[in-house]
Parts: structure tokens; sequence; C-alpha cells
């Protein structure tokens, strides 16, 4: 009957795969071939101690007929070749076997050759995985408008994560498979015969489990994403303390309280706020309603992003970019502006950012800046 085991370690580390193949032959496993780049066939047998040896091939699934009479003259049988026709795969036939190498130098010539041609192999596929994750997020870029809509709608994070972890992996796996045989190649060239006993490295093994648990990870953040995203209309109750009122600043709102909505996502949360008698306006693009106070706050997960959202806001905000800085305000970071219709203010305090639109007479905002650290404080 036949199965098939996952191989415990790099393929490209001969000495670790040729113990491995000699062990499984120990419990009774013979080895049949292989199956793709990370199984090895077997077929169960009775319990052998056999030698296996692994020879760099030159391309061809197999040895040419003169070249296998010879390595069976000294007492080698072949048996399979390894994925991409790299390796090929002998065993002993006779209790005393010449080995197949005894010159250091000339072994490294050969695992040389099988060094390039792995990079030439999977070096590009690597790279073209890595433009790939590359152009995701530049395309990604584009396509979101700024970190103030990633905070509201953060699901393009998971897409890009998804790239980041196949290119991390498929490039680990690459680099796992480099190593040994490049530590092979050093020790050859510096005279130092192969050991074909060694004690396996498994980075294979640890590959697996370190794709597992990233992929665990991605899948909790996604998760957590979709778990964590709400939308909500806000009450008069559920305005309090999240923004400074028209009576505060001096305005009467006719008796329109305050109302907005309210968003929470894995980033952060945000509330959005107006209060006081809404205005149609005739804008090029149709009707647009304007509220005599819009108030929005942002309380921010990570902090290191509350200066890139300030800045963004300033700069796309209504006249913002022109605002003037405030300073000895206590806060991190203050910005104020007035036209000939309003005020703006814009806050930042830690992870917490406060955007204010203020259109008709108000008091001057910059004499409220102790009730904006109140509502930025929370």
């Amino acid at each position: 009957m036949f199965g098939f085991t996952n191989l415990p370690c790099s393929l490209y580390d001969l000495p670790a795969v040729e113990t491995w193949l000699a062990e499984q032959e120990r419990k009774g496993k013979r080895f049949v071939g292989f199956s793709g780049a990370q199984d090895a066939k077997f077929e169960d047998g009775e319990p052998r101690n056999e030698v296996y040896r692994l020879e760099p091939s030159d391309g061809n699934r197999r040895p040419d007929p003169e070249q296998e009479e010879l390595f069976r003259a000294a007492g080698w049988e072949y048996r399979a070749a390894s994925f991409h026709d790299d390796l090929w795969v002998f065993r002993a036939c006779r209790p005393d076997p010449v080995p197949i190498h005894t010159d250091p130098e000339t072994q490294a010539i050969a695992c040389r050759q099988l060094q390039k041609r792995l990079v030439r192999r999977t070096v590009p596929y690597v790279l073209l995985l890595a433009v790939l994750g590359a152009l995701n997020v530049w395309l990604w870029g584009r396509q979101t408008a700024g970190l103030a809509e990633l905070v509201e709608r953060p699901y393009p994070l998971l897409n890009t994560a998804y790239w980041l972890v196949y290119v991390l992996f498929f490039g680990g796996i690459a680099v796992a498979d480099l190593l040994p045989l490049g530590r092979l190649v050093r020790s050859l060239k510096a005279g130092i015969p192969m050991e074909h006993t060694v004690r396996r490295r498994c980075h294979r093994r640890y590959w697996r489990w370190a794709f597992l648990a990233v992929v665990a990870v991605y899948l909790g953040a996604g998760l957590c994403t979709l778990r964590q995203y709400e939308y909500a209309a806000l009450s008069a109750g559920d305005c309090a303390g999240k923004y400074v009122t028209m009576e505060t600043l001096g305005m009467d709102n006719g008796g329109y309280g305050p109302e907005g909505h309210y968003q929470r996502s894995v980033l952060g949360e945000i509330w959005n706020v107006r209060e006081g008698e809404p205005v149609r306006e005739d804008t090029e693009y149709g009707y647009t309603t304007r509220w005599p106070v819009f108030t929005r706050l942002y309380r921010l997960r990570f902090s290191a992003m509350a200066s890139p959202l300030l800045t963004e806001l300033r700069q796309n905000a209504d006249a913002m970019a022109d605002g003037v800085q405030l300073t000895d305000t206590g806060l991190d970071e203050s910005w104020y502006a007035r036209t000939d219709d309003g005020q703006s203010i814009l806050l930042q305090d830690g992870g917490a950012v406060l955007y204010m639109r203020v259109s008709g007479e108000a008091e001057d905002l910059r004499d409220h800046l102790q009730d904006f650290a109140a509502v930025l404080q929370g």
C-alpha cells in the first residue's frame, strides 16, 4: 500500500533528506518517489537499513544509460527524480558502495550549478509576487480617498494584508530552500566533505506553522473588522459631550437639536454631529444641505495615525488649507480659519482629532479652546 509523507525539511537540504529517507526505511517505509515539491511517496515493506544519496542532476528526468551504468557499477541504483528534476535519488544496491564523490570541491561545482538553477527559477517568481503586491497597494492607494476614508471603511487593509502574506510566505519558502544549499556549497568549497548523517533542520515545517499562524491572524483581523464595524444614528443624548454646542458659542439653534451618526471600525470611532436649522444650498452638482454647526470627532485606536489624519483634513476641509496654526493651546496641534460665512477649527490631542465648521454669527472659536479640549479628552 502506498502513502505520502510531507518532507520535514527543505528538499535542498541534501544531508537532511538523505538521513530522513534512511530513517523511513528503518520504519518499514520503502521510498518510491516524490509527489510535488513537499511530499515523498512510500510503500509499506519490511524495515531495512538502506543508504541514500541525493545527486544534483543535469536537468533530465534520469541519468542517461551510460551514467546510470557507472553509478550501478559503483554500487548505486537510481530510484527517482525530485520535483523540477533538480536531484536524482540513488539507493545503495550492495553493502559496500563506492562513494559517489571523494573530492568536495568537485562536488561543490555540481551543487553550485544546482544553486544557480534554483535562483534562476525562484527569484523571478518572488520578484513577480513582490511587484504584484506593490501594484495592489498602489491601486488601493489610488482608489482610496485617504486616511479619513480608511478609518471609516478599513476593508482595503485586508486585501493588502493578503498580498503581504502571500509574498512573505512564498518568499520565505524560497529562502528556506536556498539557505541550506548555500551552506553546503560554502563548506564544500572550503574542502569539507559533506556529512550524510545529520540532525534534520526542519525549515519547511517551521514555515508551515508560520504560514498557519499568519493566516490565523489575517482571518482574525478580517473577522474583527467585520464584527467591529458599526453605523448608527445619534440622538440628542448620544451627541452629548461629542461637540461644542451652539448655546456655548452664543448661538440659537432654533429648536433644531443635535443629531448625526456614529461609525466604528477596527481603526477607531467617528462621531458626526450637526446642530441648528439646516439650509438647502444649490451647487453645480445639485442641492446640498448645510447645517450652521457641523462637528466630526475621531477617536483613533492608534495615536500615530492622528497627526497624518489632521494634515489630510487640513488640506481637504473648507478653508482650513489657508488656516493659521494656534500656539500655546495645550493641545498637540491646533488650526483655525475664518471666512466670510463662518469659522472652522481643527484640533488634535493624542489619538483624538476634531474638526468643527460654524456658519453665521458665533463667538470666536479660539475663545472656547477649553471646551474643545474637554471634548477631545472625552
